[in-house]
């Protein structure tokens, strides 16, 4: 089943039609140290790279490391210390650095064999370094609040509904500096049969200038609906419709020609495939 994400609400819909080409890849290393203690190790680079060379739209990369110790304080509860590193530009302009430091706790309650309820809270600070606007070589440094809290409650044996939040820095395309988002989102999905599984998603998200501090600089509603049906035991087939409005405010810096404005209605089609890595 999907699970969706709010770190992604408002940084992967685009406002018009310029295209582009978008690339991530992702390593992860898990080890147990102990009976009580783990750490895993992760490293991210994404590229967005924007067709032609329209310079109101520049390309995106960004580049982070980091690591992570969980600590079992007992069978339904867990601390969370973590540290992450990351490196970010629009090409031609001043690197933005981050440092970012969280704690967390993370707590299951068994309610019965079919029911479970997860509950997961971090929070921490971030020291980030970035132009105020693109291109330019005034760079400031900020200590920012950054957090993430979600719960998901099991509903029978193939339902579960969810709730998210997240805070932190972003990097949205047609924007002209860092920004700060702040993303509220909730989801279900579920099996109406042995090959039938749907997903429904909302969010609702505001942001603001990573370091000028102006509130609500734009808004984002989006909503996702798919359905999708085992063909094989290996692939899938999938519908989806989705929508997306954006309000922007005035005094935001965007592209010229766009709009205050825009609502987005989308419908796509697509296949899902497994690979089996291993054979028992």
């Amino acid at each position: 089943m999907a699970v969706f994400d709010p770190a992604t609400v408002g940084e992967t819909n685009s406002f018009d039609n310029t295209k582009s080409y978008a690339s991530a890849s992702a390593a992860k290393v898990s080890q147990k140290l102990n009976s009580r203690l783990s750490l895993s190790i992760e490293s991210n680079v994404r590229f967005t790279n924007f067709v032609g060379s329209n310079p109101r739209y520049l390309d995106i990369r960004t580049k982070d490391a980091g690591a992570e110790f969980s600590y079992n304080l007992n069978r339904g509860t867990g601390l969370k210390f973590g540290y992450t590193y990351r490196q970010a530009e629009y090409v031609g302009s001043p690197l933005t650095s981050e440092q970012n430091f969280i704690i967390g706790v993370e707590h299951s309650r068994i309610l019965s064999r079919t029911r479970k309820t997860v509950y997961s809270f971090t929070m921490g600070s971030t020291l980030a370094r970035a132009p105020i606007v693109t291109a330019s070589s005034d760079l400031r440094q900020q200590y920012r609040l950054i957090g993430d809290a979600s719960v998901t409650h099991q509903v029978g044996r193939t339902w579960s509904v969810q709730g998210n939040y997240h805070r932190g820095l972003g990097y949205i395309q047609g924007f002209q500096a860092p920004v700060f988002t702040g993303a509220y989102s909730a989801a279900a999905n579920g099996f109406l049969n042995r090959r039938t599984d749907v997903t429904f998603s909302a969010a609702y998200s505001t942001g603001e200038g990573a370091l000028t501090g102006t509130p609500s600089q734009f808004t984002t509603y989006t909503g996702d609906a798919r359905l999708r049906y085992a063909m094989t035991r290996t692939w899938a087939t999938y519908v989806e419709y989705l929508f997306y409005y954006y309000n922007f405010n005035q005094d935001l810096a965007t592209p010229l020609g766009l709009p205050p404005s825009l609502t987005r209605n989308g419908l796509r089609a697509g296949v899902t495939l497994w690979i089996p890595m291993r054979q028992r």
